[in-house]
């Protein structure tokens, strides 16, 4: 097999055995980091160590898991990429509740401030000077708000401190609160999209 479709088949075999093989899952998502490496499918490769982490910290394993995260986030930090920086955070500054290292959850605020910065701030003046248009029955949202909701949500912001019971990251609400202040400070209006979508959670 061509090691892009052997990762392919191998991350998509992990998402498969998550809640029934934990063992099996983590060892697929390994494998499957492994292929998307050497097939020069970055994204992939660190998606698949963070899931891969995932499943050893349920496991207990929380040595082999915190090893997965830590070079997750080294990768990600070198693509320069700020969806995928604060997806490997996230997951890392899970771990990091865990085991009771609230103080390094620092580096969750900062890459949540990076990509406050970088990603919604600059749409602040278009929503202000084109806003969202009423055309033929249906809304169309100004340019690049769709792109960055789903950058937000593809990087697990919109669940920073829910429960993890309901797949959140359980993480101090305290944290949600400082991301929301950078969120509402940067573009208010487009704050109101995850700020309506967190209180029908709660």
């Amino acid at each position: 097999k061509h090691p892009a479709l052997a990762a392919l088949i191998a991350a998509a075999q992990g998402e498969l055995l998550f809640t029934s093989e934990m063992a099996r899952s983590a060892v697929m998502y390994s494998q499957a980091s492994e292929l998307a490496r050497q097939a020069g499918l970055i994204r992939l490769a660190i998606m698949s160590a963070c899931n891969a982490g995932v499943a050893l910290q349920k496991l207990g394993a929380l040595d082999a898991a915190a090893s997965n995260y830590d070079w997750a986030v080294s990768r990600a930090r070198k693509t320069a990429w700020p969806v995928m920086i604060a997806f490997t955070l996230i997951r890392l500054g899970e771990l990091l509740r865990h085991l009771n290292r609230l103080e390094q959850s620092q580096q969750v605020l900062e890459e949540a401030g990076k990509f406050v910065g970088e990603v919604i701030a600059p749409l602040n003046r278009d929503g202000d000077e084109i806003g969202a248009q009423w055309e033929g029955g249906a809304v169309t949202m100004p340019p690049g708000f769709k792109a960055a909701y789903q950058s937000f949500w593809q990087s697990g912001w919109p669940a920073l401190a829910s429960s993890t019971e309901d797949g959140g990251q359980g993480l101090p609400t305290v944290l949600e609160a400082m991301l929301y202040e950078m969120l509402s400070a940067a573009n208010m209006g487009w704050t109101m999209a995850p700020g309506l979508l967190h209180g029908a959670y709660e």
